[in-house]
């Protein structure tokens, strides 16, 4: 409990400040930009950096790098987010707006950066899916095993841009896949979030009856999951480097100006009422600490939503 709270106060007091990285603190001439050893690279690839190709398939087809006429020092300014493509449409946006969730996603986004770079293993498991938590963590484990380590350039409160990529409702499932089990045990059809808006993928279970009114009456039924992917743009960015800092930083860690575009999924668990909160009003129950990161650049395929057959 007391972990949590000072991790809590940590990430409240660097929001307020800009943070200094250790590739700022190294004095110029002490940085050297050097190959990592065969056992090093490997342990850096196993971290799901963003890569050109992953990337390709939803950056805009422009010569203008996404953002750039967006200041990142300007941290009045919100997020501006962008629809990613024509199936975004304005219910979508009106409730990721409203409902705070693009708030929320750059307090976890900036979160994620910060427990990788401390790390902080409790901090992973709290934010993501157990499925990624867990490979993240092997990930970070397996760069400082290498006698590297991770660190972080710029701690940015909102980010300059997020696209959105796809806004998927499920019911009958949870975030936590063990809980959903296998495939092969639901029925799967098409209908609306209490037969209205928006559309959502309904999975019974072959052993069940039919679904009830619970949406309207009980306070902790939330059988429908929200999947939101979004393409998040920032100067915020992690790097490696020796752990006696006076050794070199890779070239491919691209420090110093430019964006860093990172594919996010983010899921959590709602009441069938919770998709019509739409006002734009602060009177409405918090949503950040049900969010999971459940995907980071497609490490996880996208993480199933069952476990395998």
């Amino acid at each position: 409990m007391l972990r949590s709270l000072l991790r809590i106060n940590l990430a409240k007091t660097l929001s307020r400040v800009p943070l200094r990285s250790t590739c700022e603190l190294m004095h110029e001439s002490i940085i050297e930009r050097r190959q990592l050893s065969s056992d090093q690279a490997e342990a850096v690839s196993r971290f799901p950096w963003s890569t050109p190709a992953l990337l390709a398939q939803y950056l805009p087809k422009s010569d203008k790098e996404p953002g750039e006429d967006v200041l990142w020092t300007d941290f009045a300014k919100r997020t501006h987010v962008v629809p990613q493509n024509k199936n975004i449409n304005a219910y979508m946006r009106t409730f990721l707006q409203n409902r705070g969730c693009i708030d929320d996603f750059n307090i976890l986004y900036r979160e994620f950066h910060q427990w990788c770079a401390i790390p902080d293993f409790e901090g992973l498991d709290d934010l993501c899916e157990k499925g990624l938590a867990t490979r993240l963590k092997e990930a970070v484990k397996g760069i400082h095993v290498s006698g590297l380590a991770l660190d972080m350039e710029r701690l940015i409160v909102t980010q300059p841009e997020m696209q959105i990529i796809s806004f998927e409702v499920f019911r009958g499932l949870h975030v936590d896949r063990a809980l959903n089990g296998k495939k092969s045990a639901y029925e799967e059809h098409k209908d609306a979030v209490l037969g209205i808006w928006p559309a959502c993928t309904v999975y019974k279970k072959k052993t069940d009856s039919l679904y009830d009114s619970l949406d309207a009456i009980e306070a902790n039924y939330t059988p429908y999951m929200l999947r939101v992917k979004m393409l998040i743009q920032s100067h915020m960015k992690l790097f490696v480097y020796a752990k006696n800092k006076d050794s070199w930083i890779p070239a491919s860690s691209k420090l110093g100006g430019g964006y860093v575009s990172n594919v996010v999924q983010f899921e959590c668990n709602l009441r069938g009422t919770d998709f019509f909160r739409l006002m734009p009003i602060d009177m409405k129950p918090p949503m950040l600490r049900h969010w999971k990161m459940t995907d980071f650049n497609n490490v996880m395929h996208g993480n199933p939503l069952f476990l395998r057959e």
